[in-house]
């Protein structure tokens, strides 16, 4: 339930928001991508600060058990709520219980948020749900975000005017020793794919990386002023609700067209 009502919330503030002037081209986004290779290993000593104020390194949050791990914009305006709205869904369908079957971790990719930023975050999309308690909400300097996504090939580029990532939207699994083993679609991983693949993951087998569809959280096609069309066929996979979303962000589309075709002529 949490995870739609944070799509039809997303409709509606795409519904609201003002006419996008994205900043980023179609070739700057061909960049942004998530690309770890096969054997990418995430160090442990990299500094991270979690929601508590307290100074860790990654493999404090990373070891004795598989780790779920997402990268996400805390102040993010898009997509980033619904992704963790998703995650917790398929938590919650797998059977598998954070901090006793599996890590869960989320690293904010902003260098300038803050603990509060984190925080905000935890709040917002898991609230006081005891069950998701022992999730780690990290923030970091630049250095330590760059060796991050060095590590696991991860690739965003900021958006200055807009003040926004456009970032890539899947989930990592990790092995124990903090080994990349599976990526999971951010948008429609399911309670039984995240299962199999902490489960997988746990038994330290590093499976296949899946090459799916690139799903950005950015919004606006920069091209064209029109809902990125890899969002919206990831959206379509959500049920009925999702496809009377995904109506409302074609009319607010047809309007932005209407509008630049105007602005052009």
């Amino acid at each position: 339930m949490r995870a739609l009502t944070a799509l039809l919330g997303l409709g509606f503030a795409l519904a609201l928001a003002a006419p996008a002037h994205a900043a980023l081209s179609e070739d700057d986004l061909s960049g942004v991508a998530l690309r770890p290779a096969a054997d990418a290993l995430i160090p442990a000593d990299i500094p991270f600060a979690d929601e508590d104020g307290r100074h860790l390194a990654l493999g404090d949050v990373m070891s004795e058990r598989a780790t779920l791990l997402i990268l996400a914009d805390y102040n993010c305006r898009t997509i980033c709520g619904p992704i963790l709205a998703t995650a917790e869904a398929a938590i919650r369908g797998s059977g598998l219980v954070v901090g006793r079957d599996f890590n869960l971790v989320v690293i904010g990719i902003d260098p300038t948020e803050s603990r509060a930023d984190a925080v905000a975050m935890k709040t917002a999309q898991f609230g006081d749900d005891p069950g998701l308690a022992a999730a780690h909400f990290l923030d970091g300097d630049a250095a330590a975000i760059e060796r991050l996504s060095s590590a696991i090939g991860y690739h965003a580029r900021y958006d200055a005017h807009a003040r926004q990532y456009a970032h890539p939207t899947d989930l990592l699994v990790l092995t124990p020793d903090r080994r990349v083993s599976r990526l999971l679609p951010g948008l429609a991983v399911s309670g039984d794919e995240l299962r199999f693949a902490l489960v997988e993951a746990g038994d330290g087998f590093v499976g296949s990386l899946i090459d799916r569809m690139h799903v950005l959280c950015y919004g606006l096609d920069p091209a064209y002023g029109v809902y990125n069309a890899s969002v919206r066929a990831a959206l379509i996979g959500g049920g009925g609700a999702t496809l009377a979303l995904v109506g409302v962000m074609a009319a607010i589309a047809q309007r932005r067209r209407k509008r630049l075709i105007g602005e052009g002529g």
